[in-house]
């Protein structure tokens, strides 16, 4: 009896996701596969494979709230193998702490401010970011108290750094956190300009009609991911450098930060995040 009252219920479920990334008018809730009322585990994934499905069975999952939508033969297997899944896409993507903001936080941008995007009639806040690059909390060695110990200066000092040493450190970052291996997919600017001000979004962001509207934000620099032919041309001209990091990396630091806060709210270690 005890089992059964520790199971977690479909309905919670989806009002704990709505807690993390609500719903937004222009994309409603997609549900697929077996429908069910008590869950005996939740897994959280990027993409819903067939693969991933298998693996989330193996682990006592029976419930997957994905971020991309699934293909055809992922629907058909989900309904034959009693797996209910849930697709959190775009509103994930905008959440306060979602894909974009996670992404944002966990490359060194700081003073993030949210950036509404308009695309195809649709008005999207939290479509991107904008923050700073150069400023970091710095000790001085060259400070001594008395005591042969560096000081916390009471101002951050702006640091220098070009695009060479930012995407090293980022990709770094970025195999710390989520546990894959980036590799830069495309890059248009000079590498050894310097960063300052940068725009950032997530998954297929890097989009000639978002750049003429972050512009507006004078970055010098913006990271997304799946680089359009349009966009390059509109970056040259408005002096822009772009940085594809990969679909795939951009959503895996905000899908890590959800999953986790699922499984320590209902079921502790009980998701899966691939």
């Amino acid at each position: 009896m005890q089992e059964e009252k520790n199971k977690l219920n479909v309905v919670e479920l989806i009002k704990l996701v709505d807690t993390y990334a609500p719903a937004v008018e222009f994309e409603p809730s997609i549900f697929f596969g077996a429908e069910k009322d008590v869950l005996a585990g939740i897994g959280v994934c990027v993409d819903p494979t067939i693969d991933v499905m298998k693996e989330a069975q193996a682990k006592g999952i029976d419930m997957i709230v994905s971020h991309h939508y699934p293909s055809k033969r992922s629907k058909e297997y989900a309904s034959m193998n009693g797996l209910y899944c849930m697709v959190a896409h775009l509103r994930q993507d905008v959440a306060e702490e979602g894909n974009i903001q996670t992404f944002a936080e966990i490359i060194g941008i700081k003073n993030i401010k949210p950036f509404t995007i308009r695309y195809k009639g649709m008005v999207v806040p939290r479509g991107a970011v904008t923050g700073d690059f150069g400023e970091t909390d710095f000790y001085c060695p060259s400070v001594n108290t008395g005591f042969n110990n560096p000081t916390k200066l009471d101002k951050p000092i702006p640091i220098v750094v070009t695009l060479d040493g930012y995407m090293e450190q980022m990709f770094r970052t970025l195999e710390h956190y989520c546990g894959i291996k980036p590799k830069i997919k495309a890059v248009v600017g000079n590498t050894k300009d310097v960063i300052r001000r940068v725009g950032v979004s997530a998954g297929a962001a890097i989009k000639a009609e978002f750049l003429e509207q972050i512009a507006e934000e004078r970055i010098d620099t913006y990271i997304a991911a799946e680089m359009e032919q349009p966009a390059i041309m509109v970056a040259k001209e408005l002096g822009i450098t772009l940085i594809d990091v990969g679909h795939y990396e951009t959503e895996v630091p905000g899908m890590q930060r959800l999953a986790k806060a699922i499984g320590a709210e209902f079921i502790p270690n009980n998701y899966l995040f691939k």
